[in-house]
């Protein structure tokens, strides 16, 4: 394998986040001292970038910082007491396995619509992805699973193929916080799977907008296999007799996300598919608490007298679960409630 040129690597991030300067970094373990490998316009020192706070290898492997003042993490950090020059960062750990060395590669102030542009950002994305597994095949020693398991933990495995055709999928996929916790409104409890980065958390919301419009078969299974998996080491094999969606809310789609995954989730339990809610319409545009109390009431196409599981995407203050519960327990149905993304 010829060596990788990272000057071409960072004058290569740096246009397609359309950024004046980039640079790669080999550090030490910690991320506190190293050498610049790949330069790309014009660089502030890089003791500067060595030790960026919230950067972690397996926890945060992608750092977005719009506006780094507005970081609390970064509030006594150089670039914002003598750097002021540097107002936004895109920052990435280039190569998860090799414990002893890390090669980062820094992005400084980015086009502001990038942070705006779902399918731009996720292009850089997929740029950043590409050279983990560059970088990681190039280690000397293999992954061994011990390994393996610190580099990606709880993610979706993806095909080749599939990580070329959905690259916003594989962001959100890696991004989104894996912590499955119970979650109450009311009388009315639900578990949720996975819940938003803070540092990030507009540009995972764009990428789901994104597609929710027109979701891909790879992100539907991805979700629906989490969803299937953990209703049963939750609730058991056969406890569900029928999967049931949250209709669709205001993302325009014909077939909401929730329903297709609902679908999926139903054939992985070997259960029924029962879309029986009808009514709960949203307000036009994002969802928010403030819209939760003006929602309908959902209405039955048939009553189901049985233990159904209640299936949404994303969960922002309960209350169309509540609905939900309320809806199929007057029908006569005992109910459990799984959603992907708790707020």
């Amino acid at each position: 394998m010829e060596e990788i040129d990272f000057d071409d690597l960072s004058e290569l991030a740096a246009r397609m986040a359309r950024a004046p300067s980039a640079v790669v970094l080999q550090t030490d373990q910690k991320l506190r001292s190293g050498s610049v490998q790949g330069r790309y316009g014009t660089l502030i020192s890089s003791k500067l970038l060595m030790n960026l706070p919230l950067l972690d290898p397996v926890a945060m492997p992608i750092l977005v910082l719009r506006d780094i003042r507005q970081e609390p993490a970064f509030a006594d950090h150089p670039l914002t007491r003598s750097v002021p020059a540097v107002r936004s960062l895109i920052a990435a750990v280039l190569n998860r396995r090799d414990k002893n060395e890390r090669m980062i590669l820094c992005i400084l102030n980015p086009d502001e619509n990038v942070f705006d542009d779902a399918i731009g950002f996720a292009a850089i994305s997929k740029l950043i992805l590409t050279f983990q597994r560059l970088l990681g095949d190039r280690a000397s020693r293999p992954a061994t699973p011990h390994n393996q398991a610190e580099a990606e933990p709880n993610l979706a495995e993806f095909s080749e193929q599939a990580l070329d055709t959905a690259p916003t999928a594989k962001f959100l996929l890696d991004t989104l916080v894996v912590k499955r916790t119970l979650r109450a409104r009311n009388s009315v409890s639900y578990v949720a799977l996975r819940t938003w980065r803070k540092s990030i958390k507009q540009y995972q919301i764009s990428a789901l907008a994104s597609i929710k419009l027109k979701p891909s078969q790879v992100i539907i299974d991805a979700v629906a296999d989490e969803i299937a998996t953990a209703t049963t080491q939750i609730y058991g094999n056969d406890t569900i007799k029928a999967v049931v969606p949250i209709p669709g809310g205001s993302s325009g789609a014909k077939v909401s996300f929730s329903e297709l995954v609902a679908k999926e989730v139903a054939i992985r339990l070997n259960t029924q598919y029962a879309p029986v809610l009808i009514g709960g319409n949203a307000e036009p545009g994002p969802s928010h608490p403030k819209k939760s109390s003006r929602l309908p009431e959902y209405r039955l196409a048939r009553p189901i007298a049985d233990t159904v599981l209640i299936v949404d995407d994303v969960v922002t203050s309960g209350r169309r679960i509540e609905l939900a519960h309320a809806a199929l327990r007057a029908g006569g149905a005992n109910c459990f409630a799984v959603a992907w993304i708790g707020n």
